[in-house]
């Protein structure tokens, strides 16, 4: 949700799981569902980041460079909150992949986990079947 178009293409095409051809119909999911962001009413948003994914270089220096600044561009806008995890904290929960808590005033809260091949959210059959039976 937080990358530029040239980060996500220079991340997926170095992934050893995604072939070259499926590579910019993947960017261009990703960079759709950030219409959201855009939104007049959109849901208020706080993500975490660790602190290797402002370190660690993806593309180009200009692709990072881009990168960097468009989350100083995002971290101004209200209803939106960046906060990024040392890395002196070590091991933690979030390791295990990306997900979102996504909380409603009207439904019960929902995980949704991304990867960089599959998006999935705990009500998945294979989801649930990893997690064990109910």
């Amino acid at each position: 949700m937080l990358q530029t178009e040239n980060y996500i293409r220079a991340m997926l095409s170095r992934s050893a799981t995604i072939p070259a051809n499926e590579v910019e119909v993947l960017v261009h999911a990703r960079i759709t569902r950030q219409d959201i962001l855009n939104r007049s009413r959109r849901p208020i948003f706080t993500y975490y980041l660790h602190e290797s994914v402002l370190k660690l270089p993806v593309g180009s220096s200009a692709v990072m460079s881009d990168q960097l600044h468009h989350l100083l561009r995002l971290s101004v806008r209200s209803g939106l909150e960046l906060r990024v995890i040392p890395c002196e904290i070590g091991a933690h929960a979030g390791m295990a992949g990306s997900f979102t808590l996504m909380e409603f005033d009207d439904f019960d809260p929902i995980v949704y986990l991304e990867s960089e091949a599959a998006d999935s959210h705990p009500g998945d059959r294979a989801v649930r079947q990893r997690r064990g039976p109910e």
